[in-house]
């Protein structure tokens, strides 16, 4: 299955481009959470546009069970057909849910999460060029 979906969420460099974005407010939601606990992202989440994101975020400081939305995500990204940019960021935002309930630092999740870009992404977070 993991095979399938990754085939299927292959998409352009420029899309994964985008997904650094929601990869660093994932990271930055993460590291508050991490630290403050899950009620002290209250006011973060309000302010995020992926709505997706919102909403995991939402259930989880409304204290829905892990496995309860680990279930509910996968019912949001299998029940249709989503490919290409679409089911990558799905898959992002599930990974991140089940990393920021972990208790992941931010450097981590931020890791795990590039690795679903590609290693290009990795190799660039951890041994980022200097530019002239």
């Amino acid at each position: 299955m993991y095979l399938k979906v990754n085939l299927d969420m292959k998409c352009s460099d420029q899309e994964k481009n985008e997904m650094l974005k929601l990869i660093e407010t994932i990271c930055d939601v993460a590291d508050k959470a991490r630290c403050g606990g899950l009620l002290s992202i209250v006011d973060e989440y309000k302010n995020i546009d992926n709505v997706l994101l919102k909403s995991a975020l939402e259930l989880m400081i409304m204290g829905f069970d892990h496995d309860a939305l680990m279930e509910n995500f996968n019912y949001l990204i299998f029940s249709a057909n989503f490919d290409g940019r679409q089911l990558l960021e799905r898959c992002i935002i599930y990974e991140a849910v089940l990393w920021i309930y972990s208790g992941c630092k931010k450097e981590e999740i931020k890791l795990l999460l590039l690795s679903m870009l590609g290693e290009k992404w990795v190799n660039e977070a951890l041994f980022p060029t200097v530019k002239a």
